[in-house]
């Protein structure tokens, strides 16, 4: 499904709703000072798989496959963030060896510090299920 026919699918308020959630979700990962944190780059920024999150998320416009601009403001617990775009990322992951690239829907919050995978948007979508095991997904 194209990602201008899914967003249209869902309301303006789902939309709002889930940015706030991932905003949110975003502050917890947010553990060292503002002083000490070194900004990661494309290559160095972590890929979170969060679980709880209901959209994926990540700072760079280079991860999108397909993009759509908006402009939701977020709140998290020091500030007023604002996602600039939705749209499909594409992440890879080695399995056995071999490159599996998985999509998910995310939010560009260019001011984040992590990338998240949300499984459950994943799945929502594509269908299927993952068993988390530790520091393995």
């Amino acid at each position: 499904m194209s990602t201008t026919r899914l967003i249209k699918s869902f309301d303006n308020m789902s939309l709002l709703d889930g940015a706030k959630q991932t905003a949110k979700r975003l502050s917890l990962f947010r553990s060292e000072s503002e002083a000490t944190r070194k900004r990661s780059t494309f290559k160095s920024c972590p890929l979170v798989w969060d679980t709880g999150a209901s959209f994926g998320l990540t700072p760079f416009r280079g991860d999108f496959i397909d993009y759509i601009e908006c402009s939701i403001p977020v709140n998290d617990i020091a500030r007023t963030n604002m996602v600039v775009g939705i749209g499909t990322t594409l992440h890879k992951f080695l399995v056995d060896g071999n490159e599996l690239f998985l999509p998910c829907l995310s939010y560009h919050l260019p001011t984040a510090d992590v990338r998240l995978f949300s499984p459950q948007t994943y799945h929502t979508i594509y269908g299927g299920h993952s068993v988390v095991t530790g520091d393995m997904a």
